[in-house]
């Protein structure tokens, strides 16, 4: 018989319903809405989805109706970002829109990460690497720490981490998906390292299962193949034949060696000193990874 969800769990889980239910009374009371330049909007960094694809028909609607339901953005630093409508923003460019009806609030980034994260506990599509992103924020969430650092303990080895493990077995009951931990660690955190133009390339409507088997090609080869991905000449069997005929040069083992201590070299202590908390965190969970390979 499974265990239940841990208290740790129900109470981050809670955390986010919190957070979601609060900013759907916002919606529900009317509040002020301002018209926005879509340009003066930037997605949210905390949405883990990637696949944008399908847009068509909601930007043939808004073509003809208009944004009926306002987007939700709060102010950062940096400008307006989207909490909530990023579907909506992105349909409205399709549609040709200048601008769209915005409500705006204060919101910390624990607020903003946290309705994104019940916004996709919702979803029943999620691809792999939306699973790995959404389960890593619950994970962090449960053990109240970064998900860099949440990380950085599944991958770990040498001790067992067994709050860790228990975060991780509880985020995957409830995402529907049953992977033990190796699995996970193996097969799906290492798609969040996914470079950022094949994110983009995926974000346009290209297919996830094709576009992450170019983290195994070359830049030449990608630069070549994204093209045909993207206008849907080439799917999975296509780079998956044309990998096997054009395998990737090996570097000599002193070529390694050198690129290996080239790296290193760069991790001085003032570099060091320059990171975030998040790089750091980051930087922790490669150098794990680097371990792992050479032990």
């Amino acid at each position: 018989m499974s265990r239940t969800i841990s208290p740790a769990m129900q109470a981050a889980m809670q955390r986010t319903q919190s957070v979601a239910q609060d900013i759907k009374q916002i919606q529900q009371a009317r509040p002020p809405v301002q018209y926005v330049a879509v340009v003066n909007l930037t997605p949210s960094p905390f949405q883990a989805r990637l696949d944008f694809a399908g847009l068509d028909s909601l930007a043939q609607d808004i073509r003809a109706n208009g944004v009926l339901q306002p987007l939700l953005a709060r102010t950062t630093k940096a400008g307006l970002e989207l909490i909530a409508g990023e579907r909506r923003w992105r349909a409205a460019q399709l549609a040709g829109l200048g601008e769209v009806p915005v409500v705006i609030r204060e919101a910390t980034d624990e607020q903003a990460r946290l309705y994104n994260l019940k916004e996709n506990l919702e979803r029943q599509d999620l691809n792999a690497f939306e699973v790995a992103s959404v389960a890593l924020d619950l994970v962090a969430l449960a053990l109240s720490t970064t998900p860099g650092d949440a990380r950085a303990r599944l991958v770990a080895r040498g001790s067992q981490d067994v709050e860790a493990e228990l975060a991780l077995e509880d985020a995957l009951r409830i995402l529907g998906r049953d992977l033990t931990r190796l699995s996970f660690t193996k097969h799906y955190l290492p798609l969040l390292d996914l470079p950022e133009h094949l994110r983009d390339a995926i974000r346009r409507g290209a297919s996830f299962n094709a576009v992450r088997l170019l983290r195994r090609a070359t830049a030449e080869q990608q630069a070549e193949w994204l093209p045909l991905i993207e206008s849907g000449t080439w799917g999975v069997r296509d780079i998956e034949a044309a990998l096997q005929a054009t395998p990737r040069p090996t570097q000599t083992r002193s070529e390694l060696a050198e690129e290996t201590r080239r790296v290193l070299r760069l991790a001085s202590p003032k570099r060091l000193d320059h990171l975030t908390a998040q790089q750091k965190d980051k930087l922790k969970a490669l150098l794990q990874q680097v371990s792992d390979l050479l032990n």
